[in-house]
């Protein structure tokens, strides 16, 4: 059981200061008995002394029973001849990306076990929600009003990692139904939007635009879209295979449910992954499991 981790960092109060209190922070909420500190100097009587980071506040050398764990930032230019060998006495090396773990291993010889990789980051935030916007009035079968409806039953999911703007009228109970699942949706009927500042500004809010419907002449609503520069997503009626960027079956509820499945998975499964696995506790619990294995023989 290590007594005391003192976290030696900068006094400038920019970023690695903040990550050594956040690990120090983290460190005191685990409740096992060690006690983190942050400081500008190492000290003899710690157990541990972390650097946050190595370039700036390693010296070279501390006498003493502590184990000397450093925080190696980068490799300036990305030239190894610029590493100060210095670093090479430290117990252990944690790095921020797995290049300079390489280059430490391949070019500087230092051991490959007395190594690993440190992401000093924790969120605490809300996955960001794209939004679609849907330029077109409601209610008629042939702009798609029964198909969203039937889309956010059978999508509810998906549906809830976007939020909607419904632009023109008559949308009120797909509203209502997105409201019901829990997605963000707001409707902005014709007497409310002036044209065409009103619609501009509405069409600069959206990530995508969707267009529903089931037969069309256009609809206008994919021209404009394709004028402001937003990606159109559509059934494929009208001229809309001209101008839109995805085109699905008309009808097809899991078509577009794919389609829009696509556009969120990815950043959804990665910020997942990064709380899940990511957080100033497991820094804390990296250092704590480096320092048992000893001191380096230099």
């Amino acid at each position: 059981m290590f007594q005391t981790v003192n976290i030696v960092t900068v006094r400038s109060g920019w970023i690695l200061q903040k990550i050594a209190e956040r690990i120090a922070a983290a460190g005191n909420d685990m409740m096992d008995c060690t006690q983190w500190k942050v400081s500008h100097n190492p000290v003899v009587y710690a157990d541990i002394n972390f650097y946050c980071d190595v370039q700036n506040c390693w010296r070279g050398n501390v006498p003493g029973p502590s184990r000397n764990i450093g925080l190696f930032t980068h490799v300036h230019a990305n030239d190894p001849k610029t590493v100060d060998r210095t670093a090479l006495k430290l117990d252990y090396i944690f790095h921020m990306a797995p290049r300079y773990m390489t280059m430490f291993s391949n070019e500087l010889k230092y051991p490959q076990s007395r190594m690993n990789l440190m992401v000093p980051f924790q969120s605490t935030w809300d996955v960001k929600k794209p939004t679609i916007g849907i330029f077109q009035r409601g209610k008629y079968e042939g702009k798609g009003f029964h198909f969203m409806l039937d889309f956010t039953e059978k999508h509810a999911r998906t549906c809830k990692l976007f939020d909607w703007i419904f632009v023109g009228n008559d949308w009120e109970d797909v509203v209502q139904k997105l409201g019901e699942i829990g997605a963000t949706a707001t409707t902005y009927s014709d007497g409310r939007v002036d044209y065409p500042d009103g619609y501009e500004n509405l069409y600069n809010q959206v990530d995508y635009v969707l267009i529903p419907s089931k037969w069309e002449g256009g609809t206008i609503a994919c021209l404009e879209a394709a004028s402001k520069g937003c990606h159109i997503i559509a059934a494929d009626v009208g001229w809309c295979r001209t101008w839109a960027d995805e085109i699905f079956p008309v009808g097809d509820l899991d078509a577009l449910g794919a389609i829009l499945w696509s556009k969120v998975s990815h950043n959804l499964t990665r910020a997942i992954r990064l709380k899940t696995i990511i957080s100033y506790k497991r820094c804390a619990e990296q250092i704590i499991d480096a320092a048992s294995h000893g001191r380096l023989e230099n």
